[in-house]
């Protein structure tokens, strides 16, 4: 596929725009109250989204939720582009006859002040394969180049050798990654105290067992007033002990869940992480923090309520992988992917991690076997209604 630059302008009313490698304009829309997932599937049929730009220093929800959803690579300024700036440069490099309103302007300016930064990095690219005359392999070495960050040779010699492909270093840590690392920090933290706590018990419970040791071993006529002492030491030393196993015992279960937070952090950077729920019941969605654009797995689909539904439209989520059997009517309203017929990394009661680029893949098929779908079902309709006026 054809890689593409996607420029977005969220708002009231978002807009995209869309430029190839060559500085051809693609496309461009605007629509008030645009939904993430119709941009998705207005750019799918384009070709292949690996940059994604906006005209802000600050990367927009919106903007990030695509270069999540698609694997693309996030792009913005290093200050917030003024509206003249925008302005000219659309009108400069003859674009202004294809733009309707401000938002579309915003949108293209982004993509082209992306393309502008990566330009020389293309001509090299061009120049290169010119050079060892394998310019057919462009389009899947700008992909590579761009979205791994790895060299031109390496992007060519894992084309040309079918090598597995080289994972670059990841600059900007995912965000749920930044949120793993956190609980990972705090759980060392509490693993930490615990030991500082275990040790000051140990000291006391020694402390205490040395006095009871030397009060024991007086040859004295120990009164009643003395045996008491010894007997409230003896259950201090029971109670301390006892507590000390407690605290032991919570080392051991945060360290286990330390080692699998240990396991989880590594597949963050190529994993999309997905919540596991029985069904779409209220009941059941209570028992999970869902957010927005949220991946579910969900075991049975058969079981769902209307209010759930809405709940998960509102939360802009259209991915539903299920486990057992379909459900034609959610069909209508969301992407139904069979668990099998995604690569599963890793999973856990709660969780389980899918690998990114293999789901991405999965997704970009099923909508465009939708949307072709509804195409023949439209055309079938039409054919129809011309039958009836021709009787």
């Amino acid at each position: 596929m054809k890689p593409l630059i996607v420029g977005i302008d969220p708002g009231t009313t978002s807009a995209y725009a869309v430029l190839d490698f060559n500085f051809n304009l693609v496309a461009v829309d605007s629509k008030r109250n645009f939904p993430l997932s119709e941009i998705i599937t207005s750019v799918f049929h384009l070709g292949d989204p690996i940059l994604v730009a906006a005209d802000k220093k600050e990367i927009p929800s919106l903007v990030e939720d695509f270069s999540r959803k698609l694997g693309a690579k996030t792009f913005t300024p290093s200050y917030d582009m003024k509206k003249g700036e925008k302005k000219r440069m659309v009108k400069v490099n003859n674009f202004s006859k294809y733009v309707n309103n401000a938002h579309e302007t915003d949108a293209l300016a982004a993509a082209i002040y992306a393309f502008k930064d990566y330009r020389q990095l293309i001509k090299k690219i061009k120049y290169t394969l010119r050079k060892e005359k394998k310019q057919q392999l462009k389009d899947k070495v700008i992909s590579i180049v761009i979205l791994e960050e790895i060299s031109i040779k390496k992007a060519i010699d894992s084309i040309v050798n079918k090598k597995e492909k080289t994972t670059a270093k990841i600059t900007k840590k995912r965000k749920k990654q930044l949120s793993l690392k956190k609980e990972l920090s705090s759980e060392e933290k509490q693993i930490l105290l615990l030991k500082t706590q275990n040790l000051k018990l140990k000291q006391k419970i020694s402390k205490l067992k040395n006095e009871l040791k030397k009060q024991q071993n007086k040859k004295i006529n120990i009164g009643k007033k003395v045996k008491k002492m010894l007997s409230f030491k003896e259950k201090r030393i029971l109670y301390f002990e006892a507590e000390l196993k407690k605290k032991s015992m919570r080392i051991r279960k945060l360290n286990k869940k330390f080692q699998k937070l240990k396991q989880i952090i590594p597949l963050i950077n190529q994993s999309v992480l997905i919540k596991k729920i029985d069904n779409l019941s209220k009941e059941e969605f209570k028992k999970t923090d869902i957010y927005i654009n949220d991946y579910l797995l969900i075991d049975d689909l058969s079981v769902f309520s209307k209010s759930v539904l809405k709940e998960l439209n509102d939360k802009n989520i259209r991915v539903l992988i299920f486990n057992k059997k379909s459900n034609k009517i959610l069909e209508k309203n969301f992407i139904l992917i069979k668990k099998e017929k995604i690569k599963i990394k890793k999973e856990l009661k709660d969780y389980a991690f899918a690998d990114r680029t293999n789901l991405t893949s999965v997704v970009r098929n099923k909508i465009k076997n939708q949307k072709h779908r509804e195409d023949m079902i439209k055309d079938i309709i039409e054919e129809y209604r011309k039958e009836r006026i021709d009787v």
